[in-house]
């Protein structure tokens, strides 16, 4: 029973002891194909490689490291193939790789906006402990590969292991240190020349895919976008308490805002969508037939003679990437929509007719990311958490898009759908898209 403590003690202890005694050498060499996954050397540190892998891709994917880590698991577990099968080249890539990465999160962590005390002591533990068990497999193929010498009394204590041990060291702490600082500064460099404001020019391409959405029986409106989905066809995405009735009209507007491209109705009665949990209907629709006095009016009204078809509209939102799931607080922000404090008169069919009629028109408003709504997380089963915003919403908002940017360009954040009510200030809620598109 003792010697089984002592023999577990001396596997945590041995994670922070990086000399090996002769005795355990000649025993790690002399046994080197039949000891056990806790005993041997190399695959202690095969093992601690792919636990290392295992917690990245875990922290990956509840989005706490950004997605492009999925290279260092890569390159973690191709290590780890060659280091099992004891290849030395391996092991010192391995510590210099090791070294590199801890040595730029503890530079990270002295940053003034990004200081932790902790972060900065966990670099170190882990960097000690893993290097340690590096270290000391290392001097295990070393030792193999030149038992001749070992079966010789150990001449040379296998080159002066102490003296290489300390020339190895200081190489890798000056080349990862210089390869920290370099890393760290282009890095802040490149995120401080970065234009994390969204031109118009970016959602130009986009504008015509926003579309105005109006119930006539109830007076209500509300906004939505032009997808093109796989298996389904074509659609609009809006909210959910947009649609009041059965039959509802949407508008596709030109970048004049005046002129329609089309006109067509929505079947109300076959909603689809991807849960029950969020505010979202994808509605099929057709072209409006533009017959009669009401046609005609509708004719006037928009200064179009036909609707287009369908399969010609700007379905381009379709193609733009999702932004990350979680993105950061400050990120920024554009809604495209129909909101009601962009309500005109239309003048041009006033000039015309004679006849006042009100005009929605196609608005643009800018803000950024004020907090992010973790309670639909918790309280809604929604695996992701929505967003407060300060670009300026208004009834008829909803169902539009919203809009952000991350360094590889414009993305898909989600739709605007509710709006909150302070004291003083109002906040607009963007439901996530990947909320949105959420199947269980």
């Amino acid at each position: 029973m003792t010697e089984e403590k002592n023999k577990q003690k001396g596997l945590f202890t041995d994670l922070f002891k990086w000399n090996i005694s002769g005795k355990e050498l000649q025993n790690q060499i002399e046994n080197y194909d039949t000891l056990g996954f806790f005993s041997s050397s190399r695959k202690i540190a095969t093992a601690l490689m792919i636990f290392s892998a295992i917690i990245t891709l875990i922290f990956a994917m509840v989005g706490w490291f950004p997605s492009e880590i999925w290279i260092d698991i890569v390159l973690i577990l191709i290590l780890a193939s060659f280091v099992y099968k004891g290849q030395k080249w391996a092991m010192i890539v391995t510590m210099i790789y090791w070294t590199f990465s801890k040595g730029f999160q503890l530079v990270s962590g002295f940053s003034v906006e990004n200081f932790s005390a902790g972060n900065i002591i966990m670099s170190i533990l882990w960097w000690a402990i893993f290097m340690g068990v590096f270290w000391q497999a290392y001097q295990v193929e070393r030792a193999h590969s030149l038992s001749t010498f070992i079966k010789e009394k150990n001449k040379q204590k296998i080159f002066n292991a102490k003296r290489l041990l300390f020339i190895i060291i200081g190489i890798i702490i000056i080349s990862s240190l210089g390869y920290s600082g370099i890393k760290y500064y282009f890095l802040n460099n490149n995120g401080k020349n970065f234009n994390y404001y969204i031109e118009v020019s970016e959602i130009e391409p986009y504008l015509t895919g926003v579309v105005k959405i109006h119930c006539p029986s109830s007076g209500t409106s509300g906004s939505g976008s032009l997808w093109n989905l796989p298996d389904i066809g074509y659609v609009v995405i809006t909210n959910g308490h947009v649609i009041t009735e059965d039959i509802c009209q949407i508008s596709v507007m030109k970048s004049d805002n005046f002129t329609a491209i089309g006109l067509y109705e929505i079947d109300s009665n076959n909603k689809l969508g991807w849960n029950n949990q969020t505010d979202v209907a994808v509605v099929k629709f057709e072209e409006t037939e533009l017959k009669g006095l009401y046609g005609k009016y509708l004719q006037e009204r928009y200064f179009i003679d036909n609707s287009v078809p369908k399969k010609e509209l700007n379905y381009k939102i379709s193609n733009l990437s999702k932004c990350p799931n979680v993105m950061p607080i400050g990120s920024p922000v554009v809604i495209v929509g129909y909101p009601a404090f962009a309500l005109t008169e239309d003048k041009q069919y006033k000039q015309m007719t004679g006849l006042s009629v009100p005009q929605l028109l196609r608005a643009i408003t800018n803000g950024i990311i004020s907090a992010q709504d973790n309670s639909v997380v918790k309280f809604e089963n929604l695996p992701y958490p929505n967003y407060f915003i300060s670009a300026k919403m208004d009834s008829g908002s909803s169902g539009g898009v919203a809009f952000s940017k991350t360094k590889t360009g414009l993305c898909v954040l989600g739709i605007p759908t509710w709006i909150t009510i302070g004291n003083y200030e109002t906040q607009g809620v963007v439901q996530n898209i990947y909320n949105v598109m959420y199947v269980k």
